[in-house]
């Protein structure tokens, strides 16, 4: 296993936190603090800021290890992610279900459930110029490209903190990894079925339409999902609208853990609501770093 930067703090049942593209264990901070009565371990993902960088092209099946050895420490946790740190989750509860107690997805781009849906191609096709400057070793302009697409028009100099800025150059090269590796992107959609723990699907209401395509898919496919639609925020909300998304998932990790103990399907989410929806109480925000439909996690 590579050296990774994990933080771990507070006591309870264990939480792990996966993080995005772009980002690190800091994308958490406002989030956790709202958090109480948990173990909460967060850490960053290989090849953002302070984890060790492997050399040569790398595969998300990697980044599913390096949590399966994570959660391994504990027994078994409860795990949130965001983006493709919610895709690395639920590939993890597909390969180890013994380690998942339960999932919290927000957004994954599982773009291979819906790869001819016009809003799919849509996002797709709109990240080709941040990546393609990112390849020709402009990185801050790949950055400010990406931004625009995902925040709006001069959201580099307008609405992304100096802090955020940073952490996005320092990571946007493993960005550019991550968008070449070979697994990225894909499940196995006859797999899901056999998820069997709770599961928490969040999407943004201010978010690009895609993410609520694949959203609607994976509830389609997996067997115990409950969703949620958080109100005035985007993509990612763990940043944008912390105290909103801290309620969700303080209201679903106590039922989601009476069911994982008593062995039997789950009791918050069962198969006829996997396919509804429902919307958090949310009324705060408009959209800003991370109310869009910005991936920076």
């Amino acid at each position: 296993m590579l050296k990774l930067d994990v933080e771990d703090s507070g006591q309870g049942e264990p939480v792990v936190f996966v993080h995005g593209s772009w980002g690190d264990l800091n994308s958490w901070g406002a989030l956790v603090a709202e958090l109480p009565g948990y173990r909460l371990i967060r850490y960053s993902r290989r090849g953002h800021s302070g984890s060790e960088c492997p050399p040569g092209q790398g595969l998300i099946e990697d980044d599913v290890s390096d949590l399966a050895a994570i959660v391994e420490t504990v027994g078994a946790a409860h795990l949130v992610g965001n983006s493709l740190g919610a895709e690395i989750a639920l590939r993890l509860a597909i390969a180890r279900p013994e380690l998942v107690r339960s999932l919290a997805l927000h957004e994954p781009g599982f773009w291979s459930l819906a790869p001819d849906d016009p809003a799919v191609r849509e996002i797709r096709h709109g990240l080709e110029p941040a990546t393609e400057l990112l390849e020709a070793g402009a990185v801050e302009e790949g950055a400010r490209e990406f931004a625009a697409w995902v925040f709006g028009p001069g959201a580099w100099e307008e609405a992304v903190p100096d802090e955020l800025k940073r952490v996005m150059l320092a990571n946007a090269l493993t960005f550019l990894d991550e968008e070449r590796a070979l697994d990225n992107g894909l499940v196995d959609a006859t797999r899901l079925h056999d998820v069997i723990v709770p599961i928490l699907l969040t999407t943004g209401e201010d978010s690009h339409p895609a993410f609520g395509v694949i959203t609607q898919r994976l509830a389609a496919g997996l067997p115990y999902t409950e969703q949620k639609t958080i109100a005035g925020a985007g993509h990612v909300p763990h940043r944008s609208h912390p105290q909103e998304y801290a309620a969700l998932l303080l209201s679903f990790w106590p039922a989601a853990s009476t069911s994982t103990r008593a062995g039997s399907a789950p009791a918050a989410a069962s198969p006829s609501r996997s396919a509804g929806s429902s919307r958090s109480t949310s009324s705060s925000g408009s959209a800003g770093p991370g109310g869009s439909a910005g991936f920076a996690g």
